[in-house]
C-alpha cells in the first residue's frame, strides 16, 4: 500500500489503542517513509489494571495486591481486530473490516497478497527497553541485524554487550535503554534519523 493509506491506517489503530498504553509509535518501513508499504508495525508500552476480582463475584482478597490485565488487550478485544498471534511480546492482528468508529477507505486498496485486509505487527515492550525494540523494529531489516551482531563480526554491538531478551546486557546486568538515543550513545554511533538509518558499513563506503 502507498505510505499515506498505512500511515492513516497506522493513526487511526494509534487513536483508539492509546488510551491503553504509556507508549504508542509507529514503527517500520512507515516510519521510514517508505513510499511503500507491506505489513503495519506499532511498538507500545501497555497500561496494565485492576482485574475486578470481586466485582461479580463473592470472591475478593483485601489483604492481596489486586491482579492487573492489560488494557491494551481488552482494547484490541473493544475495535473488533482478529489476532493471528497474540503472545506477551508480539501480536499479529488483522484489521479485516476497518477499525470500529472509523472510516478507512484504504484497507480496501491494500495489496491483493492481503485480499484486503491491514495486516499489522505489534511488539511490546516495557520502559525500560523501549528505546532498544524500537530502534530495531523502525530498521531497516539489515540495519537490525548490523545493530545485533558483534564488532568483531562486522557488525555494531560492541563486544563486551550482548542482545537478548529484548535488551543489551552487560554480563548479567541489563542496561536500560529507555530513548533511541540511548542505544546509539551506548554503542558510539551517530545520531541517524530513521529514513537514514542503514549498517554503518556502507555509510563509510558511501
Amino acid at each position: 500500500m502507498q505510505h499515506a493509506q498505512a500511515l492513516a491506517i497506522a493513526n487511526a489503530l494509534i487513536e483508539r489503542l492509546s488510551p491503553a498504553c504509556e507508549r504508542l509509535e509507529i514503527a517500520g518501513s512507515v516510519r521510514r517513509g517508505k513510499p511503500d508499504v507491506g505489513d503495519l508495525e506499532l511498538v507500545a508500552i501497555p497500561r496494565f489494571v485492576p482485574e475486578q476480582i470481586g466485582l461479580f463475584t463473592d470472591v475478593d482478597f483485601p489483604d492481596e495486591p489486586a491482579p492487573t490485565v492489560s488494557a491494551l488487550d481488552m482494547a484490541l478485544a473493544n475495535i473488533g481486530v482478529r489476532r493471528l498471534k497474540d503472545g506477551p511480546r508480539y501480536k499479529r492482528i488483522v484489521l479485516a473490516e476497518g477499525i470500529r468508529g472509523h472510516d478507512i477507505s484504504a484497507l480496501h486498496a491494500q495489496r491483493a497478497a492481503h485480499q484486503g485486509r491491514a495486516l499489522v505487527d505489534l511488539f511490546i515492550t516495557d520502559r525500560e527497553r523501549w528505546g532498544w525494540i524500537l530502534l530495531l523494529r523502525t530498521g531497516p531489516q539489515e540495519f537490525s541485524h548490523w545493530l545485533v551482531k558483534s564488532k568483531r563480526y562486522g557488525g555494531g554491538l560492541p563486544s563486551y554487550l550482548r542482545a537478548d531478551e529484548g535488551a543489551l546486557w552487560r554480563g548479567n546486568q541489563m542496561i536500560e535503554t529507555p530513548e533511541e538515543r540511548d542505544v546509539f550513545d551506548l554503542l558510539g554511533l551517530p545520531w541517524m534519523e530513521p529514513s537514514e538509518r542503514q549498517p554503518l558499513g556502507n555509510l563509510q563506503a558511501a
